[in-house]
C-alpha cells in the first residue's frame, strides 16, 4: 500500500509540472504575440521613414529649384540628402513638379513617389538611384538655362 505522504508528493509533483507547462506555454503564446506587434509596429515605422524623406526631398529640391530662379547671372548648388538613401528622380517641366520616390534598401517598404512644385524652366527628365543633385543656372547668348544634375555618390 501507498503511504499517503507519498501519493501528496506525486500529486503535487504532477501539479508542479502542469503549472510549468501552463506558464511555459502561455510564455511562448506571448512571445509570438509581441514578436508579431512588434514587426508591425517597426514596419510601420519604416514606411512612415520612407514617406517622409521622398516628401522632404522633393520639397527641398523643388525650393532649391525655385530659388536658382532669383539669382542673378550663375549658380550651383550642390544638395545631397544622405549618403545611404537612394532617389529616383522626376523632373515634368509642363506641370513644374519634380516627383522624388525614396528607395530603402528594406524590401517591406512600399516606394512612395512625393511631388513638389517649383517654378524655374528645368527640362523634363528622369533618372533613377541618384543621392546628389546640383541645381544650375547659367546664362548663354543673353537666355538663362537651368539645369538638374543628378548622381550617385558612394558610402
Amino acid at each position: 500500500m501507498v503511504s499517503p505522504v507519498k501519493k501528496v508528493n506525486r500529486l503535487k509533483l504532477q501539479l508542479e509540472v502542469k503549472w510549468f507547462l501552463a506558464i511555459f506555454i502561455v510564455t511562448i503564446i506571448t512571445i509570438l504575440i509581441l514578436s508579431r506587434v512588434i514587426t508591425i509596429a517597426l514596419s510601420r515605422l519604416y514606411q512612415t521613414v520612407a514617406e517622409t524623406s521622398s516628401q522632404n526631398v522633393a520639397i527641398q529640391l523643388a525650393s532649391l529649384m525655385s530659388a536658382a530662379g532669383s539669382v542673378v547671372n550663375r549658380i550651383e548648388i550642390e544638395y545631397v540628402p544622405s549618403n545611404e538613401i537612394l532617389y529616383d528622380i522626376k523632373v515634368d517641366n509642363r506641370g513644374k513638379e519634380v516627383e522624388v520616390k525614396a528607395k530603402f534598401p528594406q524590401i517591406y517598404i512600399e516606394k512612395i513617389t512625393s511631388e513638389a512644385k517649383f517654378c524655374t524652366s528645368f527640362d523634363s527628365q528622369e533618372v533613377q538611384d541618384v543621392n546628389k543633385f546640383v541645381i544650375e543656372k547659367y546664362e548663354e547668348n543673353g537666355k538663362v538655362y537651368y539645369r538638374l544634375l543628378a548622381r550617385r555618390i558612394s558610402k
